[in-house]
């Protein structure tokens, strides 16, 4: 789902990857858009 959100440009600000990892040889990760700090650190 992460990947069709970002080719869709929604949303416009980055987010954070939490985790990545392996999974029955998939690649699997924790995504997360804070929409209240807008990526802005």
């Amino acid at each position: 789902m992460a990947w069709l959100l970002s080719a869709l440009d929604i949303p416009d600000y980055p987010a954070e990857v939490h985790g990545y990892g392996t999974v029955i040889g998939t690649g699997n990760a924790v995504v997360e858009w804070d929409h209240e700090n807008r990526g802005i650190k």
